[in-house]
């Protein structure tokens, strides 16, 4: 992609692509490690294949409200433990409840339009012993189109990514994390029973790319 065309990458909306908002998520992970004390080993086959099933179509749900741009819902679904981290950087849930708020305005703003999230297949599951929770990690595709400023010109962007799915073990409540923005290293500060070898949490695709 061009150099001028950069902008509507880096500033569109955090639960699609990289944000004001989402940058300001991204590296909280890391401050606050979590003090779990002495923690059993994850089991990596524990989660049944209905909790995947489940977990797809609660990301289903979250992406019908992404294309609705109900940040609000968003934030009600925001992982606790995430977002108690997110609103401390934030200054309270409020201020992080009021940014994500103004993200629909934003976008309108700058010419960012959401046309598609679809969800794939799980990827991997989790048990979490230390926190009796079920996680999975489910692959989605966005497609948005953003006015190019420079250029005069529409561009549709497909990006894909995953969501960190959330609940306890036996539910189906699920809560989400965007994984678009997480490194390795920020995952493991939230959840420190996953494996130690990268290979072995099979982490979705994360890019982005224009299509035409």
């Amino acid at each position: 992609m061009g150099g001028g065309s950069s902008r509507g990458l880096t500033d569109a909306p955090g639960w699609l692509i990289n944000t004001a908002v989402s940058r300001t998520l991204k590296g909280l992970i890391w401050i606050l490690l979590l003090t779990a004390g002495a923690l059993r080993p994850v089991r990596a086959d524990g989660v049944p294949p209905e909790a995947f099933r489940t977990a797809a179509a609660a990301t289903e749900v979250l992406g019908d409200q992404v294309l609705r741009t109900n940040f609000s819902y968003i934030f009600q679904r925001m992982y606790p433990r995430f977002k108690a981290r997110a609103a401390k950087k934030a200054g309270g849930e409020e201020k992080l409840a009021e940014q994500l708020g103004k993200m629909p305005e934003q976008m309108t703003a700058e010419g960012i339009r959401i046309l598609s999230f679809t969800v794939g297949e799980p990827s991997s599951g989790f048990v979490l012993p230390e926190m009796r929770e079920w996680l999975v990690f489910v692959p989605t595709t966005k497609v948005y189109m953003v006015q190019d400023q420079e250029r005069k010109v529409n561009r549709r962007i497909e990006s894909k990514g995953y969501q960190v799915a959330v609940a306890k073990e036996g539910g189906a409540d699920w809560y989400f994390i965007d994984g678009a923005n997480l490194t390795v290293q920020e995952l493991r500060s939230i959840f420190p029973t996953l494996p130690k070898d990268e290979k072995q949490l099979k982490l979705p695709l994360v890019e982005q790319k224009e299509i035409k």
